[in-house]
């Protein structure tokens, strides 16, 4: 009886189907000593789907890009980032710009790695180009 194995999965065409039923009207004993082997094939198939199954893979973690307060970026600065860049609309934006002012830091956005390090690569690069020392980490969200 041919088996046609794909990863976990065994498929059995309709011509096996034919091919097995007359294998059991020609010789019925046979017939019951091959099933032995197809039971014992389907049992191996179970264990890896189980296997595989465990395995699942895991969502990615995500970031959160932080910006940090410093005595020289103005906060006009800080919500026009928070805007451009992240995305938020403007009473959000003042909202993150008075944490970081009043908190010391603040989360302007919460993503996947290479999305947090492009937006805190983009907003350094905006401060360097309007002269502020306004810093930016990436840390990883617990």
């Amino acid at each position: 009886m041919k088996k046609l194995i794909h990863g976990d999965k065994v498929d059995i065409t309709h011509l096996d189907v034919l091919e097995v039923k007359m294998q059991q009207d020609q010789n019925p004993d046979e017939f019951v000593d091959d099933m032995d082997g197809m039971e014992e094939d389907l049992a191996v198939a179970r264990s890896r789907k189980k296997k595989h199954l465990g395995n699942r893979v895991k969502p990615p973690h995500k970031y959160a890009v932080i910006l940090h307060n410093d005595n020289y970026t103005p906060m006009e600065f800080v919500v026009y980032v928070l805007i451009e860049i992240f995305h938020h609309p403007p009473e959000r934006a003042e909202r993150i710009m008075l944490s970081v002012h009043k908190d010391g830091m603040g989360v302007a956005g919460i993503y996947h790695l290479e999305i947090a390090e492009q937006k805190a690569y983009e907003t350094a690069e905006e401060a360097q180009n309007n002269q502020y020392p306004l810093k930016i980490n990436v840390e990883k969200v617990a």
